[in-house]
């Protein structure tokens, strides 16, 4: 299954990008396909890592 998240910004830190991040990589440990697409980007690189599976 492909899975998307939508989020405001990606690029910040915070209980809700903490909580998509823990879940779209356990999703993605289950073989799922899962994206975040984050509406702004005002650094280059996430504050919070993102696992290579999303």
């Amino acid at each position: 299954m492909k899975i998307a998240y939508l989020l405001h910004t990606l690029y910040g830190i915070g209980g809700t990008i903490r909580t998509v991040v823990n879940q779209a990589e356990a999703m993605a440990a289950l073989g799922h396909r899962v994206e975040i697409v984050s509406l702004f980007r005002h650094r280059d690189d996430p504050v919070l890592p993102v696992g290579p599976g999303v």
